[in-house]
């Protein structure tokens, strides 16, 4: 009886100890599943902006650098977004 007594704190902790670890190993695979998860969402962000601006880019006739003022009415030119004067980009690329 005495060596039960004994026994059941180390028991006790060696339960909690499993119980923690496997917390911690679900925790781990949870926050792995929310970072795929997350950096899908941004890959398709960047699709759906990469998209936008093309499109955008079919409507207007002409794109003015920031940088040196020069107006370009090159299709290439405004669906890049690109100054071919002082080749820079006129937003982000």
């Amino acid at each position: 009886m005495n060596i039960l007594i004994n026994l059941a704190p180390s028991f006790a902790i060696l339960l909690v100890s499993l119980y923690q670890g496997w917390r911690e190993v679900r925790l781990r695979r949870e926050r792995r599943e929310l970072q795929a998860i997350a950096d899908a969402m941004l890959e398709d962000l960047k699709t759906y902006r990469r998209v936008l601006k093309e499109e955008t880019a079919k409507l207007q006739d002409s794109v003015t650098c920031p940088r040196c003022g020069r107006t370009s009415h090159n299709p290439d030119d405004i669906g890049a977004g690109y100054c071919g004067h002082c080749h820079d980009w006129t937003g982000e690329p």
